[in-house]
């Protein structure tokens, strides 16, 4: 069975994003989240027990906020990179929820 992965971009957006991985999470088999230097709690939230339960990894990429700016495809890259090529890709904004 082929593993699927969730991949996302967030910048202070940690309510949006835990009530979205709340809902998502049971469905995938790893998390991956890009920080682009959240300053509202995400961080401390993605190093929290409850993101670990939720099989999330993160990384802090601060660059991708002032290199980027809003152009979300190319910020997508780090977590493209962290996610390889084994199964699928779920990629979701933090404020997409699946139904």
């Amino acid at each position: 069975m082929s593993k699927v992965t969730l991949c996302t971009v967030v910048l202070d957006r940690k309510d949006e994003l835990v009530k979205n991985l709340q809902q998502t999470c049971p469905y995938v088999d790893r998390t991956i989240v890009i920080d682009g230097g959240s300053k509202d709690g995400t961080v401390e939230w993605l190093q929290s027990q409850e993101a670990k339960d939720l099989k999330v990894e993160f990384e802090i990429h601060r660059q991708v906020r002032l290199q980027y700016g809003d152009h979300t495809p190319q910020a997508r890259n780090p977590y493209l990179r962290l996610a390889g090529s084994d199964g699928w890709l779920l990629i979701l904004d933090s404020d997409e929820f699946l139904e």
